[in-house]
């Protein structure tokens, strides 16, 4: 089982550190980042629809409930692996992991994964820099999966 680095241990960590030190403005910051980082997690946990987010590589940087139980894997035993390596069973997967590659967004693929049929949807997600230049990185993926 891998685990997150930057985890809720780490955070609990770093303020302590913080505090100890005097560094009260770099502490008030690192809290606030933590609440909203909290407030955007409760809301993807909340949703019905499961949210994946995947790195350059196709590796697993974030998992919602609702795909955890759509996938049948747990976020922290695939974190950081490529989920079409821990995922697999269905021709579209295949595809949508090309389409991911190159970048390309796909709606509407019907998946099925454990036995269960489900529509996929991807985005590529783009460098914060691509908002500002003609130049287009793409850093990773959403995957949205939602049942039929």
């Amino acid at each position: 089982m891998r685990t997150n680095p930057f985890g809720r241990r780490f955070f609990g960590k770093l303020l302590s550190q913080l505090g100890r030190d005097g560094n009260t403005e770099l502490q008030s910051c690192v809290e606030e980042s933590l609440e909203e980082r909290n407030l955007f997690e409760s809301v993807l946990r909340s949703l019905p629809d499961g949210v994946v987010v995947l790195d350059g590589a196709g590796k697993v940087a974030y998992m919602n409930r609702a795909a955890e139980r759509f996938l049948g894997r747990r976020h922290r035993d695939i974190w950081s692996r490529i989920l079409f390596d821990e995922v697999g069973g269905h021709p579209a997967l295949g595809e949508i992991a090309r389409d991911i590659r190159k970048g390309y967004a796909a709606r509407g693929r019907a998946v099925v994964v454990e036995g269960r049929v489900l529509e996929a949807e991807t985005t590529p997600l783009l460098s914060p820099e691509a908002c500002f230049s003609s130049e287009t990185k793409v850093e990773g993926t959403l995957l949205i999966l939602r049942d039929r």
